[in-house]
């Protein structure tokens, strides 16, 4: 059986953590960088900035902040620092993000319940109470400086409060997840499998499924208190793969919404489009029909020289309601040619 105090088992473990932080800066890298349109978009004017971006840029940009300061930290180009604060702040940024992760998925659960001011308060009560825990969390770990590392090593964390901490985070997430996909999910009966399942990809529910369950790990550990850097060892992989989450949620529904518009816009396009060509076709054919008017025979009035033809023609014109009239003409400007004319039929009792 495995000690999990003995000093060579923390030492590996250390070395462990040590480069998951590596992995975690090089995927969360991979992942700002890949998702960058969201910010050109910004700064290009073809989106406008809204309050709720606030917490998508917040998070976001804290995250990478974190992951910067611990490759800092690790190369040894810090000297002597003092290690509880610069981990105190570390930890305040750690609260920030999922408190953000947090708030992204909470705005799409007001936006489809505003109008029942029971369910915004109830949210707006349980996001309060998270930050106020995140925050209590900020002054529950303790660290030190390592002459032999060379780095500031991490000692140990107030056990009771990350687990109420990471709780009370699966606890609000899951409810917002119901909250959310509630709306959804009462319409199951007017809708096939297939399609329901779509619909709640297109709102996004594996992300909001990634998020509730990214916390599960660091609470299990917690909860077994192997010792103390197993209690913390998946944090920050939570932390990341909530708040990745919850930024693919935002920029996934935000590129539904412009998947609709150019949908939108291309119908009405098309739409101009035949209607302008249209216009031009038949201008085009009555101008053709002006310059070849003179050189035309007079028609018939009401007459073709095919019986068949001409029986068939009355007869449609009979079923749409109108019947020709041999007897009036269009006088178009060129002496000899006549177009003869419909009127409706009057209804027969």
């Amino acid at each position: 059986m495995v000690n999990w105090h003995d000093p060579g088992v923390l030492a590996q473990q250390a070395a462990i953590f040590d480069r998951l932080n590596i992995y975690l800066f090089g995927l969360y890298g991979w992942e700002w960088l890949h998702t960058l349109s969201f910010e050109y978009a910004l700064i290009s004017g073809r989106m406008t900035f809204k309050w709720p971006y606030t917490f998508y840029f917040l998070g976001r940009y804290t995250l990478l902040c974190i992951l910067c300061a611990t490759m800092l930290l690790r190369t040894g180009l810090v000297v002597t620092v003092n290690c509880q604060v610069g981990f105190q702040a570390l930890t305040l940024a750690g609260s920030i993000v999922m408190g953000c992760a947090t708030a992204n998925f909470a705005i799409r659960t007001y936006v489809l319940w505003k109008d029942i001011w029971p369910v915004v308060l109830g949210l707006v009560l349980l996001v309060v109470g998270h930050w106020t825990i995140l925050l209590m969390s900020v002054t529950s770990v303790s660290a030190s400086w390592s002459a032999e590392r060379g780095t500031c090593i991490f000692i140990s964390a107030d056990r009771n409060r990350v687990l109420m901490l990471y709780t009370y985070t699966i606890a609000i997430d899951f409810i917002v997840l119901v909250m959310t996909f509630l709306p959804a999910v009462r319409t199951a009966g007017r809708l096939s499998h297939s399609a329901l399942w779509d619909k709640l990809c297109k709102q996004g529910i594996l992300y909001f499924i990634a998020a509730c369950t990214a916390y599960i790990f660091p609470l299990v550990f917690i909860v077994l208190n192997l010792n103390e850097i197993m209690n913390v060892i998946c944090s920050i992989p939570a932390g990341c793969l909530s708040m990745m989450a919850s930024c693919r949620s935002v920029t996934a529904l935000l590129k539904d919404g412009d998947d609709r518009r150019a949908s939108h816009n291309s119908v009405h396009s098309l739409s101009n489009s035949v209607t302008v060509d249209s216009f031009i076709v038949w201008n085009s054919c009555d101008s053709h029909e002006e310059t070849q008017a003179s050189n035309l025979p007079p028609p018939s009035l009401g007459k073709t020289s095919d019986p068949h033809m001409s029986g068939r023609a009355t007869e449609s014109l009979t079923e749409a309601g109108m019947s020709p009239l041999s007897e009036t003409t269009e006088n178009r400007g060129n002496e000899g040619y006549t177009r003869p004319l419909v009127r409706p039929t009057p209804p027969t009792s």
